[in-house]
């Protein structure tokens, strides 16, 4: 069972790099310092990944900490980190989560739910381009 988790992990790794235009071996490679036959051992879910691994892949690829331990949960949070930062614009506020949906939107039946204490101010919606 962990061997197919790891390979699906791997899938959407590989997946992401595809649309990317990367390498992931070769990104592997680097990131863990090993060779090309212990990045496919690990990529096929032959050898699992120990916890340094999934450490430094997770921090190279800025995965969220639960990538490669939750298998249950379909739903990704979404994190803002307005309250250690101060944004001085409008732009540099609104800038990382366009970001983030970008990313986003490259995942297929990807859904947003939004809470807010807030009265919405317009029915209105749109688009990003």
């Amino acid at each position: 069972m962990i061997k197919m988790y790891q390979q699906s992990r791997f899938d959407l790794l590989r997946k992401k790099c595809r649309t990317d235009g990367v390498d992931i071996v070769q990104i592997l490679m680097n990131v863990l310092s090993l060779d090309k036959s212990a990045i496919y051992k690990r990529l096929d879910g032959s050898k699992i990944l120990n916890l340094e691994e999934v450490i430094k892949i997770q921090d190279h690829f800025q995965l969220p900490e639960y990538f490669f331990t939750s298998h249950a949960s379909t739903v990704i949070p979404f994190r803002f980190g307005m309250i250690q930062h101060q944004p001085e614009t409008i732009v540099d506020f609104l800038s990382p989560i366009h970001t983030q949906l970008m990313q986003l939107r490259q995942l297929d039946d990807v859904s947003i739910t939004y809470a807010s204490s807030e009265i919405p101010c317009s029915t209105t919606s749109s688009s990003w381009s």
